[in-house]
């Protein structure tokens, strides 16, 4: 949620969610999802780096 609300912060600069701000709106939806992307993607190459832990 900090990590939303830091993007919606920087694009937003404060301002009021409103019709005329819609596109600015827009853009921080797309950057907050391009970087949530980023952190599973990591995510998952931290996972498989780690390998199996649970031997049969």
């Amino acid at each position: 949620m900090v990590i939303v609300a830091v993007i919606f912060n920087f694009y937003l600069k404060g301002n009021q969610i409103n019709p005329a701000s819609a596109p600015l709106l827009v853009l921080s939806m797309k950057v907050a999802f391009l970087a949530f992307a980023v952190f599973s993607v990591g995510g998952i190459f931290a996972s498989l780096a780690r390998g199996q832990i649970h031997h049969r």
